[in-house]
């Protein structure tokens, strides 16, 4: 059945999202964990190929008939050296910072219905873009890339580019050095979530994005960084906040950054947001700021009762 999916997709360049759910579900039964976890990331490596598929045609049929890719008027720049943003006047009110369980797009989308012009924080892999999401791993930037086109606009930066008939870019990845990071504006959202399938959206709409990858694998004392890493978070923070300001965002979507597969410890990442979002050159420069955090089994298994919803939300949602 699995097999059968993108070849069904080819043929007729719609996407059964309700069909495609019932498949995860059944996968997420099986009994053998190795068989499980393989066609999982089988599933989820379907939609990135015809993702693909769909960005070289142009469009792509919903049950209520053709859709073409919106064209907007993107951007895309790489940073490498260290900017400032003090000449950014602060705004007249106070930051609004929330924390809520949902998904970064989502929560992107949210924002621009409420009338601000937000940037998501794509937690990125510092060695390549995408991650794992050519081999269907499952983690944030993988499902931006399987909901969106921002593979378009991060693989020129990598040897992929020559995979996908991409212009290359430089300097390029890895983003490996404190003021490393990517902006993307006006990135293409045509994909729901996972939770609902991947269905594709009648009506694609804009986003844009902030990439700058977390410490991988911080060793811990006694659970808490080093002074080191300390260090070089805070610097890779401030680096996300001056690319939303530089690039006008006057609000941002952050998350649980690093707190996955990178092991950084929640309570301390959502510490050193909250330090920089108090320094002289980001106080209340942006009228609002999110953390969308998915809460899921796979972050509370890991944190045991805390996940990492509850330490962002003790500083952040008060």
């Amino acid at each position: 059945m699995i097999d059968n999916f993108i070849s069904e997709f080819s043929i007729t360049n719609s996407w059964n999202a309700e069909k495609w759910s019932r498949l995860m579900e059944d996968v997420k039964n099986m009994t053998d964990g190795d068989s499980r976890k393989r066609s999982m990331r089988k599933l989820r490596a379907i939609v990135f190929a015809a993702n693909k598929f769909i960005l070289n045609k142009g469009n792509y049929v919903t049950h209520q008939g053709l859709v073409n890719m919106p064209i907007f008027q993107s951007y895309d720049k790489i940073y490498k050296q260290p900017i400032t943003v003090n000449h950014i006047r602060r705004i007249e009110a106070e930051t609004i910072f929330g924390v809520l369980n949902m998904d970064c797009i989502d929560a992107g989308k949210m924002l621009q219905e409420e009338g601000y012009h937000p940037a998501v924080l794509n937690m990125a892999c510092e060695d390549g873009p995408g991650g794992g999401v050519i081999g269907g791993c499952y983690g944030q930037e993988e499902s931006l890339f399987r909901r969106s086109n921002l593979y378009v606009y991060l693989y020129p930066y990598s040897p992929h580019a020559l995979e996908c008939n991409l212009q290359s870019k430089h300097p390029q990845y890895p983003l490996n050095g404190n003021f490393d990071g990517i902006y993307v504006r006006d990135a293409v959202i045509f994909r729901e979530a996972e939770n609902k399938g991947y269905e594709l959206l009648q009506n694609p709409f804009n986003m844009s994005f902030i990439s700058v990858p977390a410490i991988r694998e911080p060793i811990l004392n006694d659970g808490m960084l080093n002074k080191r890493d300390i260090i070089i978070a805070k610097d890779k923070i401030r680096t996300i906040l001056r690319l939303g300001l530089i690039n006008s965002h006057d609000a941002l979507v952050l998350g649980a950054w690093g707190c996955g597969i990178f092991h950084n410890p929640p309570r301390d990442i959502a510490r050193l947001f909250k330090e920089v979002f108090l320094e002289e050159e980001f106080f209340n420069k942006y009228k609002k700021v999110v953390f969308a955090i998915l809460d899921d089994s796979i972050s509370l298994s890991r944190k045991k009762d805390d996940g990492n919803l509850l330490p962002f939300k003790e500083l952040f949602d008060k």
